[in-house]
C-alpha cells in the first residue's frame, strides 16, 4: 500500500488494515501481515482499495 501510494508508511497501513479499511479484489483483508500471492491476481493485476476513494489496481508483469 506505501508502494502504490495508498498509505503514507506501514504503520499507517497496518492500522487500516485493523480498521477494517482495506479491500483486495473487493475482499476485507483482516490480517495485517497479509501479502499478495499469485492467488491474489487477476488477469495480471491486483484490485486494491484504502477507504471509500483510495483505488489502486496494481499489474503485475513477468
Amino acid at each position: 500500500m506505501v508502494a502504490a501510494g495508498l498509505a503514507p508508511s506501514r504503520g499507517r497501513a497496518r492500522d487500516l488494515v485493523r480498521q477494517g479499511g482495506v479491500r483486495v479484489n473487493g475482499e476485507l483483508v483482516r490480517d495485517e501481515l497479509h501479502r499478495l500471492t499469485p492467488l491474489d491476481l487477476r488477469e495480471g493485476a491486483v484490485a486494491l482499495q484504502v477507504g471509500k476513494k483510495g483505488h489502486h489496481r496494481v499489474r503485475v508483469e513477468a
